[in-house]
């Protein structure tokens, strides 16, 4: 008897804590709401937001584009702005700011997401990675390499690097495969041979090795450390402060651009609330979650009790999420499985779709992929023929699509997000029937 009391108090004890972690919960969800309440009836609370870049969910291709333009900005015949850009980043890292003149500037050239050179003076690699996309294997290697055959010297290449998100130490996160060259640099990226599982990694990171290793070059990342610059809130406080201040005020469109561009930038970067406003919500969450009678310590461990909460709180949300988007794909098959029922093929909570002379189209999703961690349409296959890519080209221009991301190296012949994957692959379908490639 003695047991099974020990074994009801420990029952009553974990229904206790499930019911407390609950109340924190429910607790934390009020507060939230209490905040946004804040926040909209603040007088200091934001604008009212309406961001071009973000409506139309513009592609990084695009953001490299802008920034092309940017630099491209010439006042007295001199391009002002890049000339500005290049003295106040580059300067500390070995850039001779009188070298300066004609600089050639490119957007998406030779895989080079922005490139600015002078040849014989200074090249300098900027890598877009502004909508979180990954670094590629070998990649910045690579293009280091590029620029030595085109006869810069180690000491006049740079690399910028403009992050997604905010971390000063994303230098030592990148994979060390980046920054590595082997002898088949210049071959297809899965033919290479340290390619590992998937379409970023080598087997170096890992710590595994091939027959290539004992000639790859290993030490690029120690030679360029000091000549690579990280630019996420600095490049902000710079587009701001000074970018701003060379361009004339009747330049009117052009500075609404960069003024919507630093806006798009601060939402990337979670900096888009005004300072006084984050004074109020520090005073309303002191009023909320501190006691006067308690010491600076005190007050110090209860926010780190209460920002455990929030962390709990959010892994639980992205669990929910990623739970909603497996609902998502298993709706959109349902609705579609009365016409496409003859073709249709489906891994449950993950993927559907039919085949269309041989390409995959349908709708995916997969919560751990980095490169798009929302569902997605697309169209799917192992070494396309140019055929199938004409077919699917044919397919999308019909139906009108103008977001599209095109992978075909890496088995996806086009594909974008989506939150409306029926409708999307309806359009597909019908477009097909057309077009003649389904009878």
């Amino acid at each position: 008897m003695e047991e099974i009391q020990k074994i009801k108090n420990i029952l009553g004890l974990l229904v206790k804590i499930d019911w407390a972690e609950q109340e924190d919960a429910k607790h934390l969800l009020l507060l939230t709401e209490r905040v946004n309440t804040l926040i909209m009836e603040s007088e200091n609370k934001p604008k009212y937001q309406l961001n071009v870049l973000d409506l139309v969910n513009i592609s990084e291709p695009l953001t490299s584009q802008l920034l092309k333009l940017l630099f491209q900005y010439k006042s007295n015949n001199r391009h002002v702005i890049c000339e500005a850009f290049l003295q106040h980043f580059l300067s500390p890292s070995g850039y001779k700011a009188e070298q300066f003149l004609r600089p050639k500037i490119t957007a998406e050239t030779d895989h080079i997401d922005i490139a600015i050179q002078e040849k014989g003076k200074y090249a300098v690699i900027i890598e877009n990675k502004l909508k979180g996309a990954v670094f590629q294997r070998n990649q910045l290697a690579r293009y280091i390499q590029k620029m030595r055959a085109e006869g810069y010297s180690d000491d006049q290449i740079f690399i910028i690097v403009l992050p997604g998100y905010v971390d000063r130490n994303i230098f030592d996160h990148i994979n060390r495969s980046v920054w590595r060259l082997p002898t088949d640099w210049g071959a297809p990226n899965q033919e290479r041979a340290c390619a590992f599982y998937d379409a970023v990694s080598c087997l170096c990171d890992f710590d595994k090795s091939c027959p290539m290793c004992e000639h790859c070059v290993k030490d690029l990342r120690d030679r360029f450390k000091s000549q690579t610059h990280v630019l996420d809130l600095d490049m902000v406080d710079w587009l701001e402060n000074e970018c701003l201040s060379l361009i004339p005020n009747d330049e009117i469109v052009f500075r609404t651009a960069i003024i919507q561009f630093i806006d798009f930038l601060k939402g990337r970067y979670n900096k888009r609330l005004n300072n006084k406003l984050i004074m109020e919500i520090e005073k309303f969450l002191r009023e909320q979650l501190l006691s006067e009678k308690q010491t600076a310590l005190e007050h110090w461990d209860a926010l780190n009790d209460k920002k455990q909460e929030v962390k709990n709180l959010l892994a639980g949300l992205e669990s929910l999420q990623k739970t909603v988007g497996k609902d998502m794909i298993d709706e959109w098959r349902m609705k579609l499985a009365p016409k496409w029922s003859e073709y249709l093929k489906n891994e449950d909570r993950k993927s559907f779709g039919i085949c269309i002379n041989g390409v995959w189209c349908g709708c995916w999703y997969d919560p751990n992929d980095k490169e798009c961690p929302s569902p997605y349409w697309g169209f799917q296959c192992d070494n396309p023929t140019e055929e199938q890519k004409a077919m699917v080209e044919r397919i999308i221009e019909k139906v009108g699509i103008g977001k599209v991301t095109r992978n075909p190296e890496n088995g996806w012949i086009a594909w974008y997000q989506t939150f409306h994957g029926d409708e999307k692959c309806e359009a597909f379908y019908e477009a097909a029937k057309e077009l003649g490639y389904i009878k």
